[in-house]
């Protein structure tokens, strides 16, 4: 039986992210697929929009393709580096550049407990990481929990909603710069 982990997000009350990722984009060349296929149904939805949608996907697929070679060549010369991330959603991320990342269950805007920081100890004994990646900039206290173990913090923004300033493309390219700092 596969063990799951239960959390809170403030008053929510408990609950668990069972199974694969849904965070499918982080895969930038499957992002490029799935663009490729809305493309094609807008077409068959509106033909009369055939050349604005293929040039629109046209620069989408490009800009996707240079997010992937960037992160291809980065995480290849990165000798399985290992990392922590604050959450179970960066499986597809994972898989297709093959990063060596264990998951935790943190939020960026509380500071970690007594259990948690024990779980990471834990962590660190088999997958020794010098840097935790958080979903969101995390609260200065974390950080400085972190440092105290010698981890270091950077922010890998799923972008799952619209960013309050720039756009996916933007964001994307700001946690690439982040998540260099760890493979230098």
């Amino acid at each position: 039986m596969k063990e799951i982990t239960t959390h809170s997000h403030g008053t929510e009350g408990e609950h668990a992210h069972e199974g694969l990722a849904f965070t499918t984009w982080l895969d930038f060349d499957l992002a490029v697929s799935q663009a490729e296929e809305v493309c094609r149904s807008l077409i068959r939805k509106r033909p009369d929009l055939e050349t604005k949608f293929r040039r629109a996907c046209g620069k989408l697929i490009k800009d996707l393709k240079a997010l992937d070679i960037s992160l291809m060549e980065m995480t290849k010369a990165a000798d399985k580096t290992p990392l922590v991330m604050s959450h179970p959603v960066y499986d597809y991320l994972a898989a297709r550049y093959g990063l060596d990342i264990v998951s935790l269950h943190w939020e960026p805007d509380q500071v970690p407990g007594e259990q948690q920081i024990l779980e990471l100890k834990t962590i660190l004994k088999t997958h020794p990481t010098k840097w935790l990646g958080w979903g969101g900039k995390p609260e200065k206290a974390s950080v400085e929990l972190l440092e105290e173990l010698g981890v270091k913090s950077l922010v890998f923004d799923l972008c799952g909603n619209v960013p309050e300033k720039g756009d996916f493309m933007s964001v994307m390219g700001e946690n690439i710069q982040s998540l260099k700092r760890a493979f230098r």
